[in-house]
């Protein structure tokens, strides 16, 4: 019988293993497999977990990130560490439908190595037929516009305005959109709202930006 720190290990090198192949690397420290599609586009396939006393749950978080985007969004934040994505899904059953006997993905201590290892080919080819589908519609900029809109300006309030100026190319979407996160944060106040105060710093840059900024 494993540890569970074992476990959590060989579940870690299986989906390295298993995506590997599909060109995917492994970053340990946020357990997550990372595949750059072009010089703007790179898919995030995370490995979350959760946990009880003998087992490890495990959900599968697919998630788009558009470099140039999140990059821009990180210096006008004036940031030293990006945020993450740009937009993704939480895909709690990767298991096809039509096998869940396994349950929702739950890798338990006591499993034998013919168990766990059908549990990591079920959740591997649901990550096929689910999630890289899913990132390949989102790498159209459309898609994930509509998916950001449809989460809300307050889900992204610096990223929503970016993606009207750079891919709408619609400076006065973008400072509107903007101006309206600003003035929901000076509902609750201007002189002490750090929320506030970190995006009036924001607004600004951005403002500078965009009428430097050429299409």
């Amino acid at each position: 019988m494993r540890t569970k720190k074992e476990l959590k290990i060989q579940i870690c090198e299986a989906f390295n293993e298993r995506l590997s192949a599909e060109g995917f690397k492994f970053r340990k420290w946020d357990t997550t497999c990372h595949r750059k599609e072009d010089a703007d586009i790179t898919y995030l396939i995370t490995l979350y977990f959760y946990s009880s006393l003998d087992y490890y749950g495990l959900d599968i978080i697919c998630t788009i990130n558009f470099n140039c985007l999140v990059s821009l969004e990180k210096e006008l934040c004036n940031e030293t560490k990006l945020r993450g994505g740009v937009t993704g899904r939480t895909l709690k059953m990767m298991v096809p439908y039509q096998k869940t006997e396994l349950g929702k993905n739950k890798f338990y201590t006591s499993d034998s190595e013919e168990e766990f290892n059908r549990k990591v080919d079920l959740i591997v080819e649901g990550i096929h037929k689910y999630g890289i589908p899913y990132l390949n519609m989102m790498s159209e900029k459309e898609c994930t516009l509509q998916q950001m809109e449809k989460e809300g300006l307050y889900t992204y309030p610096q990223l929503l305005p970016l993606a009207y100026l750079l891919w709408c190319k619609d400076k006065k979407r973008c400072l509107d959109a903007a101006k309206d996160v600003l003035n929901f944060y000076a509902q609750y106040g201007t002189d002490t709202n750090e929320q506030y105060k970190e995006y009036y710093s924001f607004y600004e840059r951005l403002k500078q930006f965009a009428e430097e900024y050429q299409e």
